[in-house]
């Protein structure tokens, strides 16, 4: 990899509304969401370029659906990327050639920060460094109700061991078991964009694992 331009970012998706006799559009108070963003790497075999290219589209194409995708370049975030399938071999010769690949991402570049565990056997607080609101992993280990801002998670049935809620998926779950079950949300969990946030559990709750996923766009 030669280059790229990962520092690119996704647009704002806004709804246009024109209304009869004023000028300009209006925009929706809640347009806070993002499109896709298309990030190219600009590539380069310097030998063997005929097998190591057809290697490299078979190892591209190999994967299903968004994946994990790092580069040395932006070494402190990564992204959700999907291939698109192709690639146009812009120079070539007998050994060398030069390329572009294109992947298909979700707005968000994720912090590798995010992803360190904060764990706490009593209630506390964690701050969110970003201007985005940030959407957890929660491990609960216990029964009981634990808060977060505004919004509540309730552990109805313990688990053999923990029960873990992702709140972006809405979805609990205990390694491959569904413990949707065993929970009631109250609310949307989520760590508020430059602030600290509150996280408050019962005395039936002795543990929290939190992983924050941090982003920005």
């Amino acid at each position: 990899m030669s280059d790229s331009d990962g520092w690119n970012s996704s647009a704002r998706r806004l709804d246009a509304i024109t209304v009869p006799g004023r000028n300009g559009t209006l925009t929706p108070l809640n347009s806070n969401t993002f499109d896709n963003v298309q990030v190219t790497y600009k590539c380069y075999i310097s030998k063997e370029m005929s097998i190591k290219l057809d290697e490299l589209r078979a190892y591209l194409n190999a994967f299903n659906g968004y994946q994990r995708l790092e580069d040395t370049i932006n070494s402190t975030y990564y992204r959700m990327a999907r291939y698109n399938g192709s690639f146009e071999v812009e120079s070539k010769d007998k050994l060398a050639a030069t390329f572009d690949i294109t992947f298909d991402c979700m707005p968000q570049k994720f912090l590798k920060s995010g992803e360190v565990v904060t764990t706490l056997t009593t209630s506390g607080t964690i701050t969110n460094p970003t201007n985005y609101v940030a959407k957890p992993i929660l491990k609960i280990y216990g029964v009981g109700t634990i808060k977060i801002g505004q919004s509540a998670i309730k552990i109805l049935k313990s688990g053999n061991k923990y029960i873990e809620v992702d709140c972006d998926l809405l979805n609990a779950y205990e390694g491959a078991d569904n413990r949707n079950s065993f929970v009631e949300m109250i609310g949307e969990p989520v760590l508020n964009a430059n602030t600290v946030n509150s996280v408050i559990f019962d005395a039936g709750i002795t543990k929290v694992e939190l992983i924050p996923r941090w982003y920005t766009i």
